[in-house]
């Protein structure tokens, strides 16, 4: 049978109306049984994590009979949450996150900056508030926060080498890092 095969470059960081995101879920959303699609996310920073979400949904969602996620070098903030989801939280049997190379997932709540401070879910005091960053944040933190202990929890059931404080620091807001040697996570 063949394939219709479609691959886009992910390098860099998300911003706000990538086109290369764009681009990827116009196809993702059009793509019938017999396409396949690769995503590569090489040394990607994050970034926008409203991207990053819609993406998920359209890889979540595809027709496409195979979806295979590769991360190499590095992934950070939102493209570690698209690693983790995938890998840990909600696989599905057409979609395989491969590490190319070595990565280092650098992981942490989500978060934006405000005249010079990071806000995150939990200093935002009003918890009905009307600004629509904060209620973003407040709704898209939970679903990170099961990404991360699900991958988490899967390590430590497996012997992985983490830190045993890994979860108190990511509760802290801090930044959490695992290093993944090449291969199907």
């Amino acid at each position: 049978m063949n394939r219709l095969r479609k691959s886009f470059l992910l390098e860099g960081e998300f911003r706000s109306n990538d086109s290369r995101i764009n681009d990827a879920v116009d196809y993702l959303n059009k793509a019938c049984g017999n396409s396949r699609v690769l995503i590569s996310f090489p040394n990607n920073q994050g970034g926008h994590v409203e991207s990053a979400e819609k993406l998920i949904r359209a890889i979540e969602n595809t027709n496409a009979c195979k979806v295979d996620l590769l991360f190499s070098g590095f992934a950070i903030s939102a493209a570690a949450y698209v690693f983790a989801y995938f890998s840990f939280y909600a696989p599905q049997e057409h979609i395989h996150t491969r590490v190319n190379k070595k990565l280092c997932l650098v992981y942490h709540k989500p978060r934006f900056v405000q005249k010079n401070a990071i806000v995150f879910s939990n200093s935002i005091i009003n918890k009905a508030t009307q600004d629509p960053a904060k209620k973003y944040l407040l709704g898209i933190t939970p679903e990170f926060d099961k990404a991360f202990l699900t991958m988490y929890n899967t390590l430590l059931e497996i012997g992985y080498n983490i830190a045993p404080h890994m979860e108190a620091v990511y509760n802290m807001n801090g930044d959490v890092s695992i290093v993944f040697d090449e291969g199907l996570v």
